[in-house]
């Protein structure tokens, strides 16, 4: 089918939709055709695309000044199992868009693209750095299964609603600091190779990192958040994460701290202890409960080295 720009009257009455068939030129190569040939053929659609995409108006210009004649308000693309090659959506207004199963190669960029409805990335392959910095997905977001081969920038992104990177794997790490998830946040079974951050990045209403892997460090997660977040760890990262929170709770056991906390946090220790020591650990927690170190003699219970320690079942 043609591709043309929707009418007047088609963006007043409804939201216009940019097909497969639309994009052909970035999407499946043509038999027969050149390669390089075909190549200049995508990137001049994709141009196209994103010239009638991208909305240069400020914020405070969109409600003073009209658009652009050649911008498409309200479009929906459909983009699913295309190949694009260095795609620049920086500055796009995108209504929908779907591009589940797609490969971006070469250096991907949604800076500050706004969506106003759903996003599909699932089982996308991005090959190359991507940049989704500074972007606002006001509708649902999915990166099921996505794959980053390249760096992953998501640095000030918003998220409205919910988002899901369930078996998301990023390879050469992922930036998304200082995002802001005011929906849920699913990362179940997502892989982090490399760096992953995380830094002053909120989570309003929850997130769930599930069967998480971490290559690199185990970020901070519960900074600045207000809403729940929960971890589950295995293996080396849970060991990780124990050690951590003694070491950052090992000051509950001063002088300044009030009774009623501090025989909190030794009730804890006893039942901590207690799990290690039943569970067969080769560790357990260190003379000084600041953190955790290999088993030296099993026998000696966590009471003995707690001056006035009590039984945390005990009334």
């Amino acid at each position: 089918m043609p591709w043309a720009s929707p009418s007047n009257s088609t963006r007043q009455d409804q939201t216009s939709a940019v097909p497969r068939a639309a994009a052909a030129g970035a999407s499946t190569p043509a038999t027969g055709r050149d390669p390089h040939e075909e190549l200049q053929v995508r990137l001049t659609a994709q141009r196209i695309l994103e010239e009638h995409l991208r909305n240069d108006r400020t914020p405070e210009q969109r409600t003073t000044e009209p658009a652009n004649p050649r911008f498409w308000e309200g479009t929906r693309i459909d983009l699913t199992g295309a190949t694009l090659t260095h795609l620049n959506f920086d500055h796009c207004h995108i209504a929908e868009a779907d591009f589940a199963t797609s490969t971006f190669t070469g250096r991907t960029m949604f800076l500050r693209t706004t969506f106003t409805g759903d996003v599909e990335f699932g089982g996308a392959t991005f090959t190359g750095p991507v940049g989704f910095g500074g972007a606002t997905f006001s509708g649902y977001a999915w990166f099921h299964e996505t794959t980053f081969t390249g760096m992953a920038w998501f640095r000030q992104t918003t998220f409205t609603e919910n988002v899901e990177f369930s078996r998301a794997t990023f390879t050469r790490g992922a930036g998304l600091d200082e995002a802001n998830f005011t929906g849920d946040a699913e990362f179940h079974r997502t892989a982090f190779i490399g760096t992953a951050g995380f830094s002053r990045a909120t989570f309003t209403r929850g997130a769930r990192f599930d069967e998480v892997a971490f290559t690199g460090d185990v970020p901070n997660l519960a900074t600045g958040s207000g809403g729940q977040v929960i971890v589950l760890l295995q293996g080396r990262e849970l060991l990780a994460a124990i050690d951590g929170v003694l070491h950052m709770n090992n000051d509950l056991l001063d002088a300044g701290t009030d009774a009623a906390r501090k025989q909190w946090w030794k009730g804890t220790l006893v039942r901590l202890f207690d799990i290690l020591n039943e569970g067969g650990s080769a560790w357990r927690i260190s003379e000084g409960m600041e953190g955790l170190t290999t088993r030296v003699d099993p026998t000696v219970g966590l009471g003995q080295r707690l001056p006035g320690s009590v039984d945390p079942e005990a009334g």
